[in-house]
């Protein structure tokens, strides 16, 4: 792919209601059939960001990530979990929107990246999904594969063209109960069998290009609007946030494996007259917190609606992106970097390769001294802010238009319209 830079990253990128009947629909008319690995309704990442935006140009089946009876082990909440079954017992399926079909599908069995265990989850999901497109009225739909587990279905859902949107290096990551051998393995298996696969770092693509002919780069974006709300001098500060004062240090986002914990609490350490703000919520298990709640300095605000973090954004002084630098994050282009843009506030980062070419919106920091002293620097002197074209060629609304052209070029034979 050559050099990559914030130029030629931007230039790529330029580019409940009833179920309607069959018999109403055109069978010719192009339509989704998206196999997730999250939730609809939970934290939102680039899969709704992207599928909510293209019903607004067809018809979408959105597959939710199954559930078995280990889940609640692995970092899923309980409540999520018996929320999902409940799903699944009720019919399984509901509308999100006028174009969006969202399915809870059959639960499977735990361990889900072992060949046999694959096997057996593959037919419980393929006629699962048979059975959500038959009532939705899909016919010959585009097959979108977030799930690197899923490539058993590939070719066997009557799909016209077939996507992996591939968001992580899968198998890097730390998860007691998945190989990362065998991730590999389903998620090659999976590569082979599709027309296109996405990335979403450079490092995602160079790996997928030395098997895969048709591999192409679209990266995270942000719900830029939304989020530039933090700028508007009218916009009150939550209540709990009022209560801590400045300045605050701020992340927005899941508190997983990929957050450096260790680098938290040594820089609230250093740090005891400044005040860190962690909104968003703890997923996952083994992941050592226990020092960082005992820091008075140290604020976990729990969960919130999407459409509250612009005000907890205003009310950041910094906001920060402290993720762990291992293999994962080679190829971890951070969801969040695009929204604190848009939020105009300063941001300092851990050394991810993906950020690099954005340094000039973002200060890189290689250890816990450069951290704190980027912290310090983006109090007193921050870095300037995005332009509004710059923002808007990274929204999503702009990443989904070019992912949009992409298909109508890639599926000539099927009739792409305005809805299906």
């Amino acid at each position: 792919m050559g050099n990559v830079t914030t130029e030629n990253i931007s230039s790529t990128l330029e580019a409940s209601t009833a179920i309607p009947n069959r018999q109403d629909m055109d069978a010719n008319s192009l339509c989704i059939v998206c196999l997730s690995d999250l939730f609809w309704d939970e934290h939102w990442s680039s899969e709704q960001q992207i599928m909510s935006r293209l019903a607004e140009k067809c018809r979408v089946l959105y597959v939710e990530r199954p559930v078995s009876i280990f889940s609640s082990l692995t970092g899923v909440s309980d409540s999520s979990v018996m929320r999902q079954w409940l799903r699944w017992l009720r019919g399984g399926i509901r509308q999100e929107g006028a174009n969006l079909t969202v399915l809870s599908p059959v639960p499977v069995l735990p361990l889900r990246y072992n060949r046999f265990v694959n096997k057996i989850n593959s037919w419980l999901l393929r006629r699962s999904v048979k059975r959500g497109l038959s009532k939705a009225g899909f016919q010959s739909p585009v097959l979108w594969i977030y799930s690197p587990d899923a490539g058993k279905l590939v070719g066997t859902l009557g799909e016209c063209y077939s996507v992996y949107y591939c968001a992580d290096d899968w198998a890097a990551s730390k998860q007691w109960w998945n190989d990362g051998r065998q991730v590999r393995a389903r998620e090659t298996e999976l590569a082979a069998k599709v027309d296109l696969v996405v990335g979403t770092s450079t490092n995602i693509v160079k790996r997928w290009q030395q098997s895969h002919a048709n591999t192409m780069l679209v990266t995270n974006g942000a719900d830029v609007e939304s989020f530039k709300a933090a700028r508007d001098p009218e916009l009150k500060l939550p209540d709990d946030l009022q209560n801590i004062p400045s300045p605050r240090i701020g992340y927005v986002g899941c508190v997983d494996s990929r957050f450096d914990s260790a680098l938290y609490l040594e820089l609230a350490e250093r740090r005891p007259d400044w005040n860190f703000v962690i909104v968003g919520p703890l997923s996952g298990t083994n992941l050592k917190l226990a020092s960082l709640k005992q820091r008075k300095n140290v604020h976990f605000l729990g969960s919130r609606n999407r459409a509250e973090l612009p005000a907890y954004l205003k009310g950041f002084d910094v906001c920060t992106i402290p993720y762990v630098c291992d293999t994962l994050a080679k190829s971890i282009f951070p969801l969040k970097f695009f929204e604190y843009l848009s939020a105009g506030r300063p941001i300092v980062s851990t050394a991810l390769p993906e950020l690099a070419p954005y340094s000039r919106y973002v200060h890189i920091a290689h250890d816990a001294d450069v951290f704190e002293n980027s912290l310090q620097a983006s109090l007193t002197n921050p870095l300037p802010s995005a332009s509004d074209s710059f923002l808007a060629q990274n929204s999503w609304e702009a990443k989904a238009e070019h992912l949009w052209e992409t298909l109508e070029q890639a599926v000539p034979h099927v009739a792409v319209k305005g809805t299906c």
